[in-house]
């Protein structure tokens, strides 16, 4: 081997060393973010249920600038008593009621919320300030196997990389 290709093949498997290290350490990243979803979302299901009864609903419309379509977002105030204190919250969910571009999707799930309704809450019983009607989902439990793909793929790379080529032998 030449000093040239020794040289070539020294800047390719450091290459392919940092390359593979920055996939494992993406996949490491997206793994971690959604095992914390699925575990928040687990927690949840262990939350005390109470009974809540909505107080008001209604539709509201933001436009973040002049040129941007209007977009709207489910507004609920539900009232739930909890160890005696009587409390209110404004979550569906415990990310926030979403923006929606669609007012027509909002208008159907502003019947099920019609003050007076009453519902089951789910109640954070380290934070009893923090109730929520539709707990998290938990699928991104179920997804964890892709970003390790990233993970296992990324290692794998740089495994190769890093060990020495083994020669071709030649069958005689």
């Amino acid at each position: 081997m030449t000093d040239s290709s020794a040289h070539r093949s020294t800047a390719g498997r450091w290459f392919l060393s940092v390359l593979g290290l920055f996939l494992a350490f993406i996949g490491g990243i997206f793994f971690w973010l959604m095992l914390r979803s699925y575990e928040r979302a687990s927690a949840m299901d262990h939350w005390p249920e109470t009974a809540c009864v909505v107080l008001d609903s209604n539709i509201q419309q933001r436009q973040i600038d002049p040129n941007s379509p209007p977009e709207y977002q489910l507004s609920v105030l539900f009232g739930y008593s909890w160890k005696g204190v009587s409390r209110t919250s404004e979550h569906l969910t415990l990310r926030d009621n979403p923006w929606r571009a669609s007012r027509e999707t909002l208008e159907e799930d502003l019947t099920k919320y019609e003050p007076g309704t009453k519902l089951i809450c789910h109640v954070n019983p380290e934070n009893p300030d923090q109730a929520i009607i539709k707990p998290d989902s938990k699928a991104a439990g179920y997804s964890l196997w892709f970003p390790s793909l990233f993970i296992i793929a990324g290692l794998g790379i740089t495994i190769m990389a890093i060990l020495p080529k083994r020669p071709i032998v030649q069958p005689v």
